[in-house]
């Protein structure tokens, strides 16, 4: 049976997700890895890690501050919600009104974009 890989709290999956493949790092201040950004919403996103020879090893860990830095260059803080093999869902800090507005706008883009 595979470990329960992530922080238990009443808010998981209230947020519509938007399935969206952008290239973005995911940075703790010991590691670097980057990967695509496979899943976003307002409370948060998965990172996907993938290396050539298919083997995606990191060392985040739930709980673990980290910054998650997108291709054009912005920078969204959150914190680790779960871990898997291949990736890490990041949770977004909800008291920050700035990001919450930020991420809802680039949300509303991507659907729109994908509507179109």
């Amino acid at each position: 049976m595979m470990a329960d890989n992530s922080i238990n709290d009443d808010d998981n999956r209230n947020f519509s997700r938007l399935a969206i493949t952008k290239l973005a790092f995911a940075k703790d201040g010991a590691q670097a890895r980057g990967g695509l950004l496979k899943d976003l919403s307002t409370s948060g996103a998965f990172l996907e890690f993938e290396y050539p020879l298919g083997h995606a090893d990191h060392d985040f860990n739930i709980g673990d501050q980290i910054e998650l830095i997108l291709e054009d260059e912005t920078t969204l803080s959150g914190t680790v919600k779960r871990t898997e093999d291949n990736g890490v869902a990041i949770y977004f800090d909800r008291e920050n009104e700035e990001l919450r507005q930020f991420v809802q706008a680039m949300v509303e883009a991507e659907w729109e974009i994908q509507q179109e």
